[in-house]
This record gives C-alpha cells, sequence and structure tokens, in this order.
C-alpha cells in the first residue's frame, strides 16, 4: 500500500505535500467501483487493485481537492474540444 502512497510521493519528490491523508497535503483520491464481475470475488483488495482493476472501474477522481472526474463525466475540460485537437494533430502526421 505504501508503494502507492507514501512512497510514490517520495518517488516523485513530492512527500512534503502529498502521499498521506494529511491537513495541509494535496487530497488527491481516486474512488473504485468494486460492483461489476472483476470485482465481485475479493480475497484481497490491494491484489485487485494490482491484478483486476482498470480504468473502468473508476469512479471519480479528485485532485488537490477538485473532483476532475464524476461518473463518465470530465468536470473541468470540455472533451469534445480536446478530442477534436487530438485529430487535428494527428491529421498533422498522416
Amino acid at each position: 500500500m505504501s508503494m502507492a502512497t507514501v512512497n510514490g510521493a517520495k518517488a516523485q519528490g513530492r512527500a512534503h505535500q502529498s502521499g498521506m491523508i494529511k491537513q495541509g497535503y494535496d487530497a488527491d483520491v481516486l474512488l473504485l467501483d468494486f460492483n461489476n464481475p472483476r470485482q465481485t470475488v475479493c480475497y484481497d483488495p490491494i491484489l485487485n487493485l494490482a491484478y483486476s482493476t482498470s480504468g473502468r472501474d473508476v469512479e471519480m477522481t479528485i485532485c488537490r481537492g477538485k473532483v476532475l472526474y464524476e461518473k463518465g463525466e470530465f468536470k473541468t475540460i470540455d472533451i469534445e474540444k480536446t478530442l477534436y485537437d487530438a485529430q487535428k494533430a494527428k491529421a498533422i502526421f498522416l
């Protein structure tokens, strides 16, 4: 567990501001839906995270206390414009 929290923050050089749930630290949280066939039989949540969880299981993403993604909706970006810009950029290289 510490690999994804405290040690992850240390590896990024952010141990002074993240890696723990603590007042004044960045509130970066990922909420997952474990109510699906891949996650239903769960003997060890850590192993499920490592071997069974994918991006499809993400319900909410919070960074620095701000909700960025929730139940399929991006809260801070214009996804249609982002996809359009990506397609336009791709056309340059074709």
